[in-house]
């Protein structure tokens, strides 16, 4: 298997823009919910910032208010 080292991760990261699309995020609420607050935030846990990355959430509207939108 073929290793790719830190300099084609890094021009990957500088060079392509990522989409996650998180599809019934209310089937798993619950145990998200239960995860302590650095586990919680997905974009800063894998440092989403500096892939240029984009999350599309989808859930039922019960699940997440505008307050948890904004974060």
């Amino acid at each position: 298997m073929k290793q790719i080292n830190k300099e084609v991760i890094d021009v990957i990261r500088k060079n392509t823009s990522f989409v996650f699309i998180l599809d019934g995020f209310d089937e798993i609420f619950d145990k998200y919910n239960k995860n302590n607050n650095y586990e919680k935030y997905f974009y800063d846990r894998f440092n989403l910032n500096e892939w240029n990355a984009k999350i599309i959430v989808s859930c039922r509207s019960h699940v997440l208010n505008d307050e948890n939108i904004e974060r």
